[in-house]
């Protein structure tokens, strides 16, 4: 398992991952999630810089976006999101949906393949 440390290094370029320009799967991931989280309260695990939470959950009522990597947490929270507050800890309040995503960091290509979403009652 990788440390904060670890996460931080790799975030001191942002967006290690090419995560910004994988629209096709922020498409996929939108349409597949959109309904299940449509006015509800989510949180998302993992949430890097908050490109998945700006692309796919922006119709949830809120989001908890949760990330070990301070220093994505700092770059998300210049987004200035209305309905999402991201925290490097986790301290979460009751949730209507939970929302997560396999990362899948090695991907060589945004369309070969695509992480599995899923959104579940609380």
């Amino acid at each position: 398992m990788r440390t904060a440390d670890e996460f931080n290094a790799y975030y001191a370029k942002p967006d290690p991952w090419g995560i910004a320009s994988a629209t096709f799967r922020d498409r996929v991931l939108r349409a597949r999630l959109t309904r299940a989280i449509r006015k509800k309260t989510v949180l998302e695990l993992g949430c890097g810089e908050g490109h998945l939470t700006q692309a796919v959950f922006d119709r949830a009522r809120s989001i908890t976006a949760v990330d070990i990597s301070d220093v994505a947490i700092a770059r998300a929270r210049s987004l200035h999101l209305r309905n999402a507050g991201f925290e490097a800890a986790l301290s979460v309040p009751s949730l209507d949906t939970k929302a997560w995503r396999t990362t899948e960091p090695h991907t060589p290509h945004p369309r070969a393949r695509l992480p599995r979403a899923r959104a579940v009652p609380a």
